[in-house]
């Protein structure tokens, strides 16, 4: 199983980076080796990116990183032995970090069983093929070809090989994801065509380990139970679909770093205590997450930090109002945000396509992207039913909205149900910020537990400010890609209540319907895995953006491992004309494979919409041809053998 293969070298090599890293963490922080693999991976996607620019092939990169992390993972295992010998066994410290590992490998499980169900139509892409074939076409590029050849390519290049013309454009647009999937796939570049679905799981897999070890430092007293739960709806429930479905590979890269940023500098803001060495660790951890979330996808880092830091700052100040000094020591961990400096390494890349991407004006996107939010009837109900559709989908309930077959009665206890839910999820957050003694939370040293919760609150508030500002002024593509930002702080939020005992009535009211809303979106993750078993793989029907035209997967065969047996022996390929999605996936997987080929008929630098290329000719000696079909596949030989006509086992008419 090749996926499961690249998933578990990203976890050894990101894990066997990051345990040494972890230790940067302040000594006080619980359960850091829960952060190593997300620091790994922050580390990682600004090596491997400034080493490609400077000649370095990724297998040799990969192959650095290996080495490194076996050594890591080495110095730490004797580590823990010399511990083991020098101390008393603890068995109930044994069974917690039995529990947790189980929770993960359940988690990762969950995600990824949707890909094996689903097969190849599943996964092949959802809602973005324009995303999902772009990254992908640069990642197996840059596996095989060297920097330098890539930037040198001229149009006589593309006319031989196509891909490169998005590897070319890619290279100045974030490539550190293309480039992390090139250095992970090049130990099995055969494979790569079909491997990216685990590659992606991995990022989303990582978001519960990251936000466990959040959540522990910053609620220590949390039941572990009620810490799992927190740590696990975003990565099953909606929102943590949405962000895989909706195919941006940079945006799903980045959920884990940003998380542990985001609670890296609630931390900060936060402290009961300003002990020097704890804030330049905790400085140490912030310009990690920083410098990989500035390669990963600057634009989210951007609007991270723009939301943030303010109320990092006013927080901080707030607290030591009234005291005497500290005020250096308290706003040290503020110096990782240096980590912005790793920009310089790729300005073109990072920071400079942050602000490109700042000016991009009103675009009609979000009719696909965000047609969830007018529920899954379509906003059948109306004015009512579009405003709690609207709120369901926000609160990420968008899977137990009304069906369109539902009949008016039964759309309109449900709508009240869901109302009725988003209300107690409210209650029981207003029940948990509330003071039993009345002191100002922000007081230094005071009520740590309400101080963390309301710090937490005002965060998700702040990411989600933004969005409501962009949303007002009609910019409605870039009011939904924020909420899609801060959802990682939103949901986890919206279950913490679960982590405290409360006393009001309205608090246990309101903890149950937590408990209701964590069911719903925990449940989401298994409901997912049937769902990709459907035969055209499209897993969910509009108006989620599950796929944007139902053709592409109704009708086209995207099982491209049946070719395998019959091209053995191909030296070279000719491609017929046919879709430019098929035609584009057919390149990929052969250059995979290092079979040559050659599209037929005239060309451009971007699925059919980029720059013409002209026609071309074979530069090569073809002894294969594929002519692409509704659901077939018809390979002919040149030798005189019978032509074999390949058919989908899944995709439907």
């Amino acid at each position: 199983m090749p996926g499961l293969r690249l998933f578990m070298a990203m976890l050894i090599v990101c894990g066997g980076i990051g345990l040494p890293l972890s230790r940067i963490l302040p000594a006080s922080c619980q359960w850091r080796i829960l952060a190593a693999p997300t620091l790994g991976m922050s580390v990682l996607a600004v090596a491997v990116n400034v080493a490609y620019r400077h000649g370095v092939p990724v297998f040799l990169a990969y192959s650095v990183a290996l080495v490194l992390a076996l050594a890591g993972i080495a110095v730490f295992g004797f580590d823990g032995l010399r511990r083991l010998r020098s101390g008393p066994w603890d068995p109930r410290s044994a069974r917690l970090a039995a529990v947790v590992a189980v929770w993960g490998v359940v988690i990762t499980g969950v995600l990824l069983a949707p890909a094996w169900t689903g097969g190849n139509q599943f996964t092949v892409f959802q809602g973005n093929q324009w995303d999902t074939f772009g990254y992908l076409n640069s990642a197996v590029v840059f596996a095989r070809e060297p920097y330098q050849a890539v930037m040198a390519a001229t149009e006589d290049d593309f006319l031989r090989n196509p891909l490169l013309a998005y590897a070319q454009n890619n290279l100045g647009i974030r490539p550190a994801v293309h480039l992390l999937y090139a250095a992970f796939g090049s130990i099995e570049v055969n494979e790569m065509h079909g491997a990216y679905y685990s590659f992606l799981v991995f990022f989303l897999a990582q978001f519960a380990p990251a936000s466990l070890f959040v959540l522990k430092n910053l609620f220590p007293e949390g039941r572990l139970p009620a810490l799992l739960i927190a740590s696990s709806v975003f990565p099953l429930g909606f929102w943590g679909q949405y962000v895989l479905d909706i195919n941006a590979w940079s945006q799903i890269s980045s959920v884990p770093v940003l998380f542990l940023l985001f609670g890296l500098l609630v931390m900060a803001a936060t402290n009961q205590t300003y002990d020097r060495r704890v804030q330049l660790r905790l400085a140490g951890a912030i310009a990690i997450a920083v410098s990989g979330s500035l390669f990963l996808y600057p634009e989210s880092l951007v609007y991270h930090l723009v939301t943030l830091v303010p109320v990092v700052l006013v927080v901080i100040a707030m607290r030591l109002r009234g005291t005497r000094g500290g005020w250096a020591t308290a706003f040290l961990p503020l110096l990782g945000l240096g980590g912005l400096m790793s920009g310089i390494l790729y300005f073109d890349g990072t920071l400079a396509l942050a602000y490109g991407q700042s000016q991009l004006g009103r675009v009609p996107w979000w009719h696909f992207f965000q047609g969830f939010f007018q529920g899954r009837d379509g906003w059948g109900v109306a004015p009512l039913g579009n405003a709690v559709d609207f709120v369901a989908a926000f609160f990420g309930l968008y899977f137990v909205t009304p069906a369109p077959v539902a009949q008016v009665w039964f759309s309109l206890v449900q709508r009240f149900l869901i109302g009725l839910l988003v209300v107690g999820l409210l209650a029981a957050l207003a029940a948990g910020l509330q003071r039993r003694d009345g002191r100002a939370p922000f007081k230094a040293g005071r009520d740590g537990i309400h101080l963390r919760l309301a710090v937490f609150a005002l965060c998700a508030l702040a990411l989600l400010a933004p969005a409501a500002w962009l949303a007002i002024r009609e910019f409605y593509w870039q009011a939904g890609k924020g909420v899609s930002f801060a959802a990682p702080v939103f949901v986890t939020l919206l279950t913490l209540p679960l982590l405290f005992r409360a006393s009001k009535w309205y608090g246990v009211a309101g903890n149950f319907a937590v408990g209701i809303f964590a069911l719903v979106q925990i449940g989401a993750g298994p409901l997912r895995i049937e769902a990709a078993r459907a035969p055209d793989g499209i897993h969910y029907a509009l108006p989620y953006p599950s796929v944007q035209d139902e053709q592409l997967k109704r009708r086209l065969l995207w099982e491209l491992d049946l070719l395998k047996p019959h091209l053995a022996r191909a030296k070279g390929v000719l491609i017929s004309r046919s879709n430019p999605w098929s035609e584009n996936y057919l390149q990929v997987f052969l250059y995979a494979q290092g079979i040559p080929f050659f599209q037929m008929g005239p060309r451009d630098t971007y699925f059919g919409q980029g720059r013409k290329l002209g026609d071309g000719k074979p530069f090569f000696q073809p002894d294969t041809r594929i002519d692409v079909g509704d659901s077939t596949l018809r390979i002919q030989f040149a030798d005189g053998s019978p032509s074999v006509i390949v058919a989908s086992r899944r995709a439907v008419r």
